[in-house]
């Protein structure tokens, strides 16, 4: 596997922040996110405590 850059490294990022996280699946950088939720799951990543 080649190295990754630009968006499809920010998707991947995403993608692997969020698994787990039920309802969320991060396919790509448009539709993934209109719902709210791939953006919920990744605040609660990082500061659980605001969500």
């Amino acid at each position: 596997m080649g190295e990754r850059r630009g968006t499809k490294a920010l998707e991947m990022w995403c993608r692997r922040v969020t698994e787990g996280y039920p309802g969320v699946r991060v396919d790509n950088m448009t539709s993934s996110w209109r719902n709210g939720m791939a953006f919920c799951a990744l605040i609660h990543h990082f500061r659980p405590d605001l969500m």
